[in-house]
Order: C-alpha cells, then structure tokens, then sequence
C-alpha cells in the first residue's frame, strides 16, 4: 500500500502528465512520462500489455479516454509489490522529489545567474508557454481565469505564488473579477 506522501507525489506527478487536463493519460501522455524518466517510450505491444494488466486488475483505472489516477497510482503500487520500487523512485525523482517525497529545493528555486545591470524578462518562448498555461485553464472558454480555474491551474505547485498579495485585485479583471489574459501575464511579466 501507497504511503500519503507518495500517494500526494504520484497525484501530483500525474496532473503534471495530463497535459489535456481531461483527467486520462492517453497513449502520448504515457509514453511522453516514460521518455521522460527512461528516455525512451513504450513499444506498442508493451504499452498493451500496461493497459490490458491495470484493465483486469484495476476496474476503474481504465478506460477509453486513457490510463486514470487510480490505474496510475494501481501501477506504482504493483511495482512496489513486485520489488521494483527503483522505478517509481526514478519517476519521483525526474518530478523533482528527494527522499523524504519532498520538491528538491535546488528543483523549485534553480539557480539563475543574472549579472549585476542586466534586466530578466520573458521571451516570446515564455510568453508563449503562459499563454497556452492560461488558455489550458480557462475551462468554460470565456477568455478569464475564475477563482476555481486558478486553483486547479496551481494545484501541481507547491503554493499559490501570488496568495501573500492582492490578488487579483492587482491585475486586470473582468467586472466579475476573474482574470484575464492580459492581467496574467502580467503577473510572470
């Protein structure tokens, strides 16, 4: 059995994964996470043979959509059981996890070198991510981000980097208060 903080680590790691936010993780999603950990994807037939094991083993860890968090959680647990632990340990690790399952501190502030009169601002490259960040989360498509819409999008993070400030009194909003494009980048600008 999964202890909570690893449990709390492997939820996190598969929202990380879910790249479409549709609460699956589809055959891409699989193989991008097992590229990125084992720097290689899955062979078809293995991939198979993940899908069919968690389908009988697993009934709600499955489904057409893709692999769930519990069939996902169900896999680590079997690794576990099979004495595999290294392979849930190098998937933790590749997050950022150290051994008490906690985000490395060199992970969630990695060193950034700025010489001394250099300014630091986004490239069209970061702008670019946050956009697709922002319209990611706007779940309802109404060109904002609502309280709930910026609470799923910060729920991978360790924190909500902007909960010690006015926020979003400080940004630009809709008259219903939730943000807009322009207003959350802003706030990584």
């Amino acid at each position: 059995m999964l202890k909570p903080a690893c449990i709390r680590a492997l939820t996190r790691i598969f929202a990380l994964c879910d790249k479409d936010k549709d609460g699956y993780l589809n055959d891409v999603e699989i193989n991008d996470l097992q590229a990125k950990c084992f720097d290689t994807p899955l062979q078809h037939q293995e991939l198979n043979v993940v899908k069919e094991v968690v389908k009988r083993n697993s009934p709600t860890g499955f489904s057409d959509l893709g692999l769930t968090e519990t069939g996902f959680l169900y896999l680590h647990t079997l690794f576990i059981q099979r004495g595999r632990l290294e392979t849930t340990w190098i998937v933790l690790r590749k997050f950022g996890y150290d051994d008490d399952l906690s985000l490395r501190s060199d992970f969630l502030n990695p060193k950034l070198d700025v010489l001394p009169g250099s300014v630091v601002e986004l490239s069209s490259e970061g702008i670019h991510f946050f956009t697709d960040l922002f319209l990611k989360f706007d779940k309802d498509q109404d060109g904002t981000l609502n309280e709930w819409e910026i609470e799923e999008l910060f729920k991978t993070a360790p924190g909500h980097p902007w909960l010690a400030t006015p926020f979003p009194e400080t940004t630009v909003t809709d008259e219903n208060g939730s943000v807009t494009l322009n207003g959350f980048l802003a706030q990584w600008r």
